[in-house]
């Protein structure tokens, strides 16, 4: 009677137990692969585990944050993890299993500057942030220099008008900036040189014109971050099209969006969005009149974006639509 206690008991254990260690029938066990196109593989983990899709993810962990990288992948199988146990298993990792891994220096990169004086940015993203993930957050953890920048006066200061575009704001004062026109708006040669502005063949024909602000503030190991501040002037349909186009692309590069709101300045109506992540943030400004969008882009990593953010409302404040010449 005894035995057959024990043994009553351990089939109990088991019925419960044995289906965390994945012996329920075809099922995927930990470190197994899974896929729901190819019949080689289970359909699906065991219960317990994590369905990790490995096949497709190409994010990658610096310093305890994930970072989409847009890089190409399309292979529909997937790998079965153990996350939740409080164990970062050698598979496992901040982006797939942050609950396990995030401070047990289990990212791909252990610091930015790891990151950012390696290989991967030198070779792989430092082109691409130029080219197809430009505006991903991973694009600005790399933007700086390693030389003191240019002393001497930076900016214009006050308020601007563009008469010929037919608008005007306060321009930050102390900061870098550059002047990006349309050769058709200033029927300008983009072969030769201009000392105001840069002339430049858009290859986006609604664009027709870019000016960018930047800031170049000192941190540790004599580099330099940048926060950034662009102005885009393009035509546009509606203020619903520029607003669209927003999300379009926070949707592809995997931002998530934290607020947005319809504004109105100076009798001018917009939208404002911000998005980001807890190390980065990137906030957005339109304002639409006249067939023409007024966009106005503000990023930095959290704690300058934070610091500089009145800059940019000031900005924002300060904006006014003119008569065109």
């Amino acid at each position: 009677m005894r035995y057959a206690a024990i043994i009553a008991v351990i089939g109990l254990a088991c019925m419960v137990g044995c289906v965390s260690q994945g012996l329920e029938e075809g099922c995927a066990m930990e470190g197994e692969r899974f896929s729901q196109v190819y019949t080689e593989y289970p359909e699906h983990c065991c219960v317990g585990l994590t369905e990790w899709d490995s096949g497709f993810d190409t994010s990658i962990s610096i310093a305890d944050e994930c970072y989409e990288t847009g890089l190409l992948a399309g292979s529909p199988i997937g790998t079965c993890i153990n996350c939740g146990n409080m164990v970062c298993e050698d598979i496992e990792n901040p982006c797939n299993c942050p609950e396990d891994c995030v401070g047990k220096s289990k990212s791909d990169f252990l610091s930015i500057e790891e990151f950012c004086q390696g290989e991967s940015w030198s070779q792989t993203f430092s082109e691409a942030c130029e080219e197809t993930i430009r505006g991903f957050p991973l694009c600005e953890l790399c933007v700086f220099i390693t030389t003191e920048p240019v002393s001497g006066e930076l900016t214009t200061q006050g308020y601007v008008y563009d008469d010929e575009l037919g608008y005007g704001f306060e321009y930050p004062d102390g900061w870098e900036f550059y002047i990006n026109v349309d050769k058709d708006v200033e029927q300008c040669d983009p072969l030769l040189y201009y000392e105001d502005y840069n002339c430049v063949d858009f290859p986006d024909e609604n664009i027709k014109k870019v000016v960018s602000f930047e800031k170049k503030i000192s941190i540790t190991g004599g580099a330099y971050v940048s926060v950034e501040i662009e102005l885009t002037i393009k035509s546009a349909a509606d203020l619903q099209e520029v607003k669209s186009e927003f999300i379009e692309g926070l949707d592809r590069s995997g931002i998530p969006i934290l607020n947005e709101t319809a504004i109105s300045v100076n009798n001018t109506s917009g939208y404002d969005i911000l998005s980001g992540t807890p190390s980065w943030k990137l906030r957005q400004v339109v304002f639409f009149a006249n067939g023409t969008a007024y966009v106005f882009k503000y990023s930095s990593q959290d704690e300058f974006y934070r610091e500089y953010e009145e800059i940019f409302d000031n900005i924002i404040n300060s904006f006014v639509i003119t008569s065109p010449n």
